[in-house]
Order: structure tokens, then sequence, then C-alpha cells
């Protein structure tokens, strides 16, 4: 396929699926993430599931409410396009080199990031970044990730289900049918691609009860907040990313727990009403933009999303109160 064939078609699909605000599309949404919750169940270590990124920023805790146009995710499909001018007619190689050395490529950005045969914005990763996928994570007991990722990812393949690492042309294709379903009101049959970390429940726990204290040292010494956390990800394998994750951003910007677990819940609850209650949401807005990468600070430009988050920290703010010396206890940890 022509560079410029290319990058148009995802462009165009990529266009359509964003500015389709429809109520089925929210459904094909909730359909993933339900779908991926009942993988989890049925696997023998689960603790539970949460959700990070798209969607979960601009729904509700519930899911209410509807999906925003993201006037950034418009721009970003036209730079794309703007990147292949000049280069349009040129045959897209890369199309060619997956296919030819797919065994031998581990993952998208080990391989092809140095690749040094076309330009950087027109690399596989670079062409999906610009469609949409999910971020799953699932809680496992402590010890047995090596169980859990491998009951997993056969579970995955068997509901089809695939990151986009894997097949990058298969990714392309089956969007550009996600989105032609949608458009004709029909509920897509295949799912998208999902980037799934695991990720062991003490080490959640952990992290959780950082968050206060974590927020306050920043505070007191005019930084941004920073937790890293490290997950386990299934790429075309099992692997350990190069960076990690912030997960005071993943927290106050999009967390959205699924887990039966009494003790996660309270812990979760108990957070996040110490955080609204000591803070501002101005103060909570700005500190998530602040950690935010450029592409999500673009992103916060659109009312909907600053909206729902001043919606989502005052809602924070009526969650039980703990006892105060509970309380310090969670900030002096």
């Amino acid at each position: 396929m022509k560079i410029g064939e290319l990058t148009n078609l995802i462009a165009s699909s990529s266009d359509e699926f964003e500015k389709n605000n429809s109520d089925l599309k929210k459904k094909y949404f909730l359909k993933n993430i339900e779908v991926f919750n009942k993988i989890s169940d049925i696997t023998d270590f689960s603790q539970g599931t949460f959700g990070t990124g798209y969607p979960f920023y601009v729904l509700g805790e519930d899911f209410q409410g509807n999906l925003p146009i993201i006037e950034e995710q418009i721009r970003y499909n036209d730079e794309l396009v703007a990147h292949s001018k000049g280069v349009e007619d040129k045959n897209w190689i890369c199309a060619g080199c997956l296919k030819e050395n797919y065994d031998e490529l581990p993952d998208l950005k080990q391989i092809c990031k140095p690749c040094p045969n076309i330009d950087g914005s027109l690399k596989p990763r670079k062409i999906i970044n610009r469609l949409p996928d999910l971020d799953m994570w699932m809680i496992s007991a402590d010890g047995k990730n090596s169980e859990v990722t491998n009951e997993l990812s056969k579970l995955l393949e068997l509901f089809n289900i695939y990151t986009s690492d894997v097949d990058p042309v298969k990714t392309i294709n089956d969007f550009i049918e996600i989105s032609r379903d949608i458009r004709n009101g029909n509920m897509p049959r295949k799912f998208l691609p999902i980037d799934t970390h695991v990720i062991e429940i003490s080490k959640l726990k952990m992290l959780i009860r950082q968050i206060p204290k974590v927020i306050r040292y920043s505070k007191s010494n005019n930084a941004n907040p920073y937790l890293p956390v490290h997950p386990i990800s299934y790429r075309k394998k099992w692997q350990y990313d190069d960076e990690a994750y912030n997960f005071v951003f993943d927290f106050l910007y999009s967390f959205r727990l699924f887990s039966s677990n009494d003790e996660l819940n309270k812990l979760v609850n108990d957070v996040r009403s110490i955080i609204a209650n000591c803070y501002s949401d101005d103060e909570l807005v700005k500190m998530i933009y602040n950690i935010s990468p450029d592409s999500t600070k673009r992103r916060m430009q659109t009312p909907e999303i600053r909206r729902n988050l001043r919606r989502k920290f005052s809602s924070w703010r009526n969650l039980k109160q703990e006892k105060q010396e509970e309380i310090s206890d969670y900030m002096d940890r």
C-alpha cells in the first residue's frame, strides 16, 4: 500500500470514529471492558482488574455521561497525513518488513524505533497510535504472576483479543472494519487492541497507600508528584517495558477499579476521600496537567474532560470519611 493511501485511510477512519459519539460506540467500549473482566474472573489467581486511560477519564464512575469529541485526536490524525506529504506515492515498506520478519520482532519499540529506512513519524507504532485501544490491568494474587500471565495470554488468544504489537497491519484493517460497523449502527464483532498489564495485589495496595504522602511531599517541595510502577505487560510476549508509569497520574486521571476485594475497595475510597478533602478541584486538575505527557495536556483542552475531572473529585469528597488520626497515618507513611 502507498503511504498516502495508508495515512489517509487511517486518518479518515479515526476521524469518523472520534466524531461518532453515539450510545452504540459507548456500549462497544463497555463490551470490551466487560469481556476482559470476565476473562480475568476465569483465571485462578485474579483479585480483580482496573482500567486506565480512555474511556475512563471521559465517563463517570458508573460510566454515566456521553463520550465527548476530542479535537486533539482529529488534529493528531491530520498531523499523520501532513507527515506523508512528499512521500505519499512511495510504498509503506513496514508492511512487508513486518510480514517477513514477524518471528524476529519482539515488539515494535525495540526493532522499529531505531530503523533508519523510514521517517519516524510513519513507523508502525506512530501509525497505530492514531487508533483506539484499551489499557487494562489485572490484579494477581501475590507470588502468582507467572501462573497468571501464562493463563491470561491463552485466554486472550482464545477470545481473539490481541495487543497492537502482535500484528499492526491486522490491527489497522480490524479498526477500519470496527469504525465502519459503528457508523452503520452495528455492534462490532472484533475487539479493540488491549494493552494488558499485571500487578500483584500487595504492590498495588502499597502504591495506593503512598499517594497522599507523595502528593504532600511534592506540594511542600514545589515539585511534581511521581510514583513509578513497572508492571509486566503483554506485548508480543510478557515483558517489562523500558519506562515506568507514574501511578499518581493514573490514579488521579483515570483509575477505574473492578474488584470484589473489600479491603482493596475500601483502601481506594479512603485515599480518594483523603486527597479530595486535602486539595481543591483546581489544585488536582493543575496537578494532573503538570504531570501529563504533552498529548494529554492537549486533550485536557477539551472542556468536557476538565468538567468530568472536577465532578469526579467532588464525588470523592462525599465518600466515607476516616477518623482524623487515620488520615494522618496515610499522610505520614
